[in-house]
């Protein structure tokens, strides 16, 4: 294993593609984790444990593995096993699930529904079946201590 520090989008490309797996040990509520999905538009799997979007991101046995005991043991053997994964399921998923045209479609249904909802019209989910829409919780009040009583409280999704 080799630092090399920051890269170009040539080099990323070059580097995600020839890896043989992507590691995400993730150990906090990542909301999205881009690095997941440019891993696997390359064709290669991610090997992650669970938190934040990773559930939402990886397909677990197809597109990667979650590692759900959060061990390093778990990881090793997961890299051991990544091999049997289709890589080019991964580039399907992504093109299926995050490419720009399909994100905008998406963010574009969300923002109707929420200027149907705001005017009280009844409104369909947007989304085809399957598809998981996680949203940020609100800022919930403190009361007091931290930031002050009644201030917003931060979230991971920095609320």
């Amino acid at each position: 294993m080799e630092y090399l520090g920051e890269v170009d989008e040539k080099a990323k490309a070059e580097l995600l593609g020839g890896a043989l797996a992507l590691l995400f040990p993730i150990d906090w509520p990542e909301p999205f984790g881009l690095v997941m999905a440019e891993a696997m538009a390359c064709g290669t799997p991610v090997i992650a444990f669970p938190g934040g979007s990773v559930d939402e991101v990886v397909v677990d046995g197809v597109t990667g593995i979650v590692c759900r005991s959060r061990t390093v043991e778990e990881m090793v053997q997961a890299v051991r096993q990544v091999e049997k994964l289709e890589r080019a399921a991964c580039r399907r998923h992504v093109e299926e699930n995050f490419s720009s045209a399909v994100m905008a479609e998406r963010y574009e249904a969300v923002c109707r529904r929420v200027v149907a909802e705001a005017r009280g019209e009844t409104v369909g989910v947007p989304f085809e079946e399957g598809f998981r829409l996680r949203m940020p919780p609100p800022p919930r009040p403190r009361q007091g201590g931290g930031l002050g009583k009644g201030k917003a409280e931060p979230t991971a999704w920095g609320g």
